[in-house]
């Protein structure tokens, strides 16, 4: 429920209080239904109020770059009706997205209020080969069709070359649990399992 809009004349022979108030008008309480767009066929990835009509589209410079660099990554959301504040990213091991700026342009058209918002990141990549960015996608629901639809947009494939400063291979984690359990590769008695402190009766 949205309540009236009022407006007034203040000033000589226009009183705001008592008795006799001054020029005084208002608008009648507006009653909005809000209703959750169905669960059924929902695609995955929707946030609730992601509802309109997008499209999707992106600029990737530079298409190659030495191992450890840095791309940017301009992505520009258009469309009608409520557009989102954040795009979902693709992630891959090795690359870095960091937080986009954002500048935007919107305003009612008609009955709608549409735009475009535009989002630009940094993108650090550290492993080399041609590296295949994935896609920007935004899943939403069209109310003027009443269906879900996706607006996504491919990202390309950036050729990463080594760097002389990066190491060969990656370095190995350490795994706390490597060794703790082993594999018998042939049938027989069980082997002595190795006692731990914890295992001790005085313990």
């Amino acid at each position: 429920l949205i309540g009236p809009m009022r407006m007034g004349f203040e000033g000589r022979g226009y009183p705001t209080s008592g008795q006799h108030l001054g020029l005084v008008r208002a608008s009648q309480p507006l009653e909005v239904l809000v209703s959750e767009p169905p669960e059924k066929d929902r695609p995955p990835g929707y946030k609730l109020g992601d509802v309109g009509r997008f499209a999707l589209s992106a600029n990737v410079e530079p298409r190659e770059i030495k191992q450890g660099d840095s791309i940017s990554v301009v992505a520009k959301l258009e469309g009608t009706g409520n557009l989102p504040f954040s795009l979902k990213t693709p992630q891959q091991s090795n690359v870095t997205w960091l937080e986009p700026t954002t500048v935007e342009q919107i305003e009612p058209r008609g009955k709608a209020v549409g735009g475009w918002r535009k989002f630009t990141y940094v993108v650090r990549l550290d492993r080399p080969g041609d590296l295949d960015l994935g896609e920007l996608t935004l899943p939403y629901w069209d109310p003027e069709r009443e269906s879900y639809d996706v607006a996504r947009t491919k990202l390309g494939v950036i050729k990463v070359k080594p760097s002389a400063d990066a190491p060969d291979k990656e370095p190995e984690q350490n795994d706390g649990l490597k060794g703790a359990i082993t594999v018998r590769k042939t049938l027989g008695a069980s082997g002595a399992s190795s006692e731990h402190l914890g295992d001790r009766n005085w313990f």
